[in-house]
């Protein structure tokens, strides 16, 4: 689940990849996160122009609420049904924005068709998904602590929760559990990962609560469009963030390619064909920072050339025929590729150049 990746765990891992190290956490935590009432003073509830009584949330006095979609709602302690805006049926839920809003939000149809607002505080909750950004993080109190989770090696550019994570016994019931996430502190810090569990968990007095092994996992999708990361890539830096191992990029370079390559490529050279030709070397990128052609700081889940990467014209016309170019380490290591540029022969009347900002690494 690539989309279960936090921006704090993207951009952590994309600057890794391109000369920025990482410095993980040496123990990661597991929190959980609960529903909370959209029902009270902080909120308003607003009859759709679209659909039979469906309403959507706004904050009190109107405007955007500010919440990512919940994933999970809960009516009078009934977990509501996904549904379409617009044709939503009793029991329903969705998230968009249905009225030309400008905003996102949650849209309901409850089950005997009433505006939310008039029932009771709690009657209507909404998911703890702590979203992208882990600020939607909505920890219980009592005698609740996050607790240590271990994952098991990278594989398959996934990683695995290797044993149960039990959770202290509650005094008072903690309310309904939606969400999990993964923190690199036990308290505060930065949120890793966080996705749903398969179903609102509600926690009364002196219950235990336990996540089963295997039940968390996370990964890095397979690349798609001819572009992406390698396996290699992708299963060190899962063991980077959540495993604290040892995955060191000392530099970057960007090379050229004579032959398409695939996630399985790991070495340039034996794993992809490198270009060949009168002239060519590989263009050494300097980290967010340094002296040009540098990659620019990590954002949005984001990483681009800051500066043009040029490899000026070639010697002579001996060039192989161009198929894509791969982000390398110095060492030769293959992390990522485009397969979508090229397509033609090098000559002395080219120059093959990168513009700046024209370069992309993302990690969906």
């Amino acid at each position: 689940m690539s989309d279960a990746l936090c921006l704090t765990a993207e951009n952590a891992a994309l600057d890794h990849i391109h000369g920025t190290a990482y410095t993980p956490a040496s123990t990661i935590y597991l929190a959980l996160s609960k529903a909370f009432s959209v029902v009270n003073s902080s909120y308003q509830w607003t009859a759709s122009g679209s659909g039979t009584a469906e309403y959507y949330l706004e904050a009190s006095g109107g405007g955007d609420p500010g919440l990512p979609d919940p994933e999970i709602m809960i009516e009078n302690g009934t977990e509501m049904v996904s549904g379409t805006l617009g044709s939503l049926a009793a029991g329903e839920f969705g998230f968009g924005d249905n009225d030309s809003l400008g905003f996102n939000t949650v849209y309901v149809r409850l089950a005997d068709d009433a505006d939310p607002d008039s029932k009771a505080d709690g009657n209507v909750m909404a998911g703890g998904n702590p979203g992208n950004d882990g600020s939607g993080l909505n920890e219980p109190g009592d005698t609740y602590a996050r607790q240590a989770i271990s994952f098991n090696a990278a594989s398959g550019r996934q990683v695995v929760q290797a044993a149960d994570v039990v959770f202290a016994l509650s005094e008072n019931p903690w309310g309904y559990v939606t969400h999990w996430a993964v923190c690199d502190a036990a308290s505060g810090g930065n949120v890793l990962a966080r996705y749903r569990f398969s179903e609102a968990r509600e926690i009364l007095a002196d219950i235990r609560p336990k996540v089963l092994a295997c039940e968390i996992w996370l990964q890095i999708d397979a690349s798609s469009g001819g572009r992406g990361l390698t396996n290699y890539c992708a299963n060190n830096l899962l063991d980077l963030l959540f495993r604290a191992g040892s995955f060191s990029v000392s530099g970057t370079d960007m090379a050229l390619l004579s032959a398409a390559a695939d996630d399985t490529a790991e070495d340039i050279g034996t794993d992809c064909t490198e270009m060949s030709g009168t002239g060519y070397s590989r263009i050494t990128v300097n980290p967010a920072g340094g002296s040009s052609p540098a990659w620019s700081a990590a954002a949005g889940g984001e990483v681009n050339n800051a500066d043009l990467i040029d490899w000026g014209t070639p010697g002579a016309d001996d060039w192989s025929t161009l198929a894509g170019c791969a982000l390398v380490t110095d060492a030769g290591k293959v992390l990522g590729y485009d397969n979508n540029i090229g397509g033609f022969t090098p000559s002395t009347s080219d120059s093959l150049q990168i513009d700046a900002g024209a370069y992309l690494s993302a990690l969906d």
